[in-house]
């Protein structure tokens, strides 16, 4: 019998031993899946910019899209913290404003991927990772019942997929893609009125 294999079953027939495969640092790096990387700079009152590696250097300068530091956590358990966004839009023919939340996780040459941008109104990362190692995120959409006159509150989860390299459509739906849409709006109510 092969050394190794004989230790390994000395070791499960001791009982209580936990073996467990450790991710190899040098393979977890986010940037070496496709997508555009950026670059992100903190600045005063918790303001970002967020730039495409490739834009001229007075991106950092431009502070028009109005973007904030929501928070940092490392949604891939990589080592590294990755950073939330919030994206404020005043949308035409909207008669309130739409918060957006994008998603960056962290690369080891200090860039950031992008694997998450869409309208929620609150965002929050659940704290056990799923089987792929990423934070589920657990998120809210408040959308306005034109037949009711009021907004109505949906909650629901966002996980990553690794097959896309992004955070998917909240429940997995595809047809929630679309902010406040149709088969949105036909969901029940389920979690509160405004």
């Amino acid at each position: 019998m092969k050394p190794f294999l004989s230790m390994l079953l000395f070791i499960i027939g001791q009982g209580g031993t936990t073996l467990s495969l450790a991710v190899d640092p040098e393979q977890s790096d986010p940037c070496q899946e496709s997508g555009t990387q950026f670059t992100i700079q903190h600045h005063k009152n918790q303001t970002l910019t967020i730039c495409p590696i490739d834009a001229p250097a007075r991106c950092h300068n431009d502070f028009y899209l109005q973007a904030f530091e929501h928070r940092s956590v490392d949604l891939n358990q990589d080592g590294r913290l990755d950073q939330f966004a919030i994206i404020q839009s005043g949308l035409v023919g909207i008669d309130h404003d739409v918060t957006y939340y994008a998603a960056y996780l962290s690369c080891k040459n200090g860039r950031y991927r992008q694997v998450m941008f869409d309208a929620f109104t609150t965002v929050e990362p659940t704290s056990s990772p799923d089987i792929n190692g990423y934070l589920p995120l657990a998120v809210t959409r408040s959308c306005y019942d034109a037949s009711s006159g009021q907004y109505v509150t949906r909650q629901y989860s966002v996980v990553f997929d690794k097959q896309s390299a992004q955070y998917g459509p909240p429940d997995g739906d595809e047809g929630l893609r679309d902010f406040c849409g149709d088969h949105e709006q036909s969901l029940p109510q389920a979690l509160q009125v405004k």
